[in-house]
């Protein structure tokens, strides 16, 4: 499985205590169907229960030029008063001080979005040559000259929770992963390798 996040972000610079909420809320939705496009373009199912999304603002000071992001609550946004309350707290958090006379502004609403993709097994069965019994070990010449029996075994034919002792190489597509002496490597149900 493989879990995947997007960061979109829109501009919107504005005093804080101009603005109007419709305006955030509608540059949020505007985000959120840019990310269901998104979605719906990647070449593999997007199961729709793990999609989250989340809600934040970069707001700052007048005149500054580098701004705070703030995630904000889950569910109905928050009034002008409470972002602003939300933002002052954190840079006295960041920064130890407080500008009370300052104007707050806002510079970007972001969304972030975070699925998962793959609840199948990385590769399907027979994507890789299956070898023949005397293919399955391979001598190698270690640094100290001696010469050390390692089994080879190909990714897509182990089965979750198979423990594979060191030495030994195991093939991927496009790689070999090596198995030390002391070493196991173990599939789990997605099909990533443990090595301990």
């Amino acid at each position: 499985m493989c879990e995947v996040r997007y960061d979109l972000v829109q501009s919107l610079l504005q005093k804080l205590g101009a603005l109007e909420p419709e305006d955030v809320q509608e540059a949020f939705q505007k985000l959120e169907r840019r990310a269901q496009n998104l979605l719906a373009d990647e070449a593999v199912p997007v199961d729709p229960e793990s999609v989250g999304y989340f809600r934040h603002l970069d707001l700052r000071h007048e005149g500054q030029l580098h701004e705070l992001g703030i995630a904000l609550r889950q569910g109905k946004l928050p009034s002008r008063e409470e972002i602003e309350e939300d933002f002052r707290s954190a840079y006295h958090d960041s920064y130890g001080y407080r500008l009370p006379g300052s104007a707050v502004e806002l510079v970007n609403v972001r969304l972030g979005v975070v699925f998962r993709l793959w609840e199948h097994e990385f590769f399907p069965a027979g994507a890789q040559k299956i070898r023949t019994p005397d293919e399955r070990e391979r001598v190698i010449v270690e640094a100290d000259g001696s010469e050390v029996l390692w089994r080879v075994l190909a990714r897509h034919e182990l089965e979750p929770g198979e423990e594979v002792r060191g030495p030994a190489l195991i093939e991927d597509l496009g790689s070999v992963i090596r198995v030390l002496a002391g070493q196991a490597a173990q599939r789990d149900d997605e099909g990533v390798l443990i090595i301990e």
